[in-house]
């Protein structure tokens, strides 16, 4: 099974960063609330990163876990010094600021597609769905070329 998802990531990620293996820990804070931090103690973690396209101050990559850990897409984009556009629990407050003040709406992670085989057959399958309204107009409104990278 293969997970292809796409992210508008803060800041322009580099073409020569396609995969971030840092190890995921997860954790609880005094309200209850669970978060994943990078740590020494976690578990072994692999996302694949492809750049599609910049934007003004962001990158929309596709982001595919190897792995599949809590929050792993999240945390390994803020890791990288890209946090993705909208993320309320690992992007900085004023980058979360600045996204609302261009007319971001919504965490900018979207579950482009899926691809298996069918057990019967083996034969491929790949389901893909298109971006939401938000999603599809934030890009629009930031304008940007595709294939960057």
């Amino acid at each position: 099974m293969r997970k292809h998802y796409h992210a508008l990531v803060a800041g322009q990620w580099p073409a020569s960063v396609d995969r971030v293996t840092a190890p995921l820990l997860r954790y609880e804070l005094q309200s209850g609330e669970r978060r994943v931090k990078v740590d020494e103690a976690g578990k072994e973690s692999l996302t694949l990163y492809r750049v599609l396209g910049v934007y003004q101050g962001y990158s929309l990559v596709q982001a595919s876990p190897v792995t599949g850990r809590t929050h792993q897409i999240r945390v390994h984009c803020a890791f990288a010094g890209h946090p993705i556009a909208g993320d309320d629990k690992y992007m900085d407050s004023s980058s979360f600021k600045a996204f609302r003040a261009v007319g971001g709406e919504r965490l900018m992670l979207h579950a482009q597609a899926l691809e298996f085989r069918l057990p019967a057959s083996g034969d491929p399958v790949r389901l893909e769905a298109p971006y939401d309204d938000a999603f599809a107009s934030l890009l629009n409104r930031l304008g940007g070329r595709k294939g960057a990278g």
